[in-house]
């Protein structure tokens, strides 16, 4: 990952992070959200997604591949 720009590194960090909780919510029947948190999350995705976006194609196909 040392290789790729700081906002695909945040990308793949947030996603990583995002797909963990998400697992954590749909797998384990106790867990339980706070709506602060959720939107927390949302936002912090919206920022990559945009991070992502502003990157450079090369970077975003090197980074698919």
């Amino acid at each position: 990952m040392n290789n790729f720009s700081a906002d695909i590194q945040n990308f793949a960090s947030k996603f990583v992070e995002r797909r963990k909780k998400r697992h954590q919510a749909d797998c384990d029947p106790i867990h339980k959200l706070k709506r602060h948190d959720v939107l927390t999350d949302i936002n912090a995705a919206e920022v990559a997604i945009k991070q992502l976006q502003a990157s450079s194609i090369r970077d975003k196909r090197a980074f698919a591949v």
